[in-house]
């Protein structure tokens, strides 16, 4: 993590989930939807949260509801991040086409992105 965070620059520092989540105005939550309970909800609320889940058994779990199409896994995350403002976002996009490191020396990394709210 030291090197990765040494290539991001001198405004790049590790933290814990719930001091990352306190620490920024929106928060990226990019773990499967098996893991919605180790998320940090009081840290979280009044940020908006970008879900990047694309829901898969394989690595999800099977969930009955999300399978069936009655809730998506961005529904199931507004339910358990109440306080919080829930999008969809990053949906499709290739993890190394996302960010951009080689920008000129001491220029901040460029984050790609596009997201869409279900309603």
């Amino acid at each position: 993590m030291k090197n990765l965070i040494n290539e991001m620059g001198s405004s790049s520092r590790a933290a814990t989930a719930v001091e990352a989540a306190a620490a920024a105005d929106f928060v990226v939550v990019a773990v499967p939807l098996k893991l919605v309970n180790d998320m940090p909800v009081e840290a979280l609320a009044g940020k908006i949260v970008l879900n990047t889940d694309n829901y898969m058994i394989w690595h999800d779990g099977h969930y009955p509801i999300v399978h069936s199409g009655e809730k998506s896994v961005r529904q199931l995350r507004q339910t358990k991040l109440a306080a919080s403002k829930v999008l969809k976002a990053f949906t499709h996009i290739h993890a190394a086409r996302s960010i951009s490191l080689d920008a000129l020396p001491g220029s901040p990394a460029v984050l790609r992105f596009c997201f869409e709210r279900l309603s």
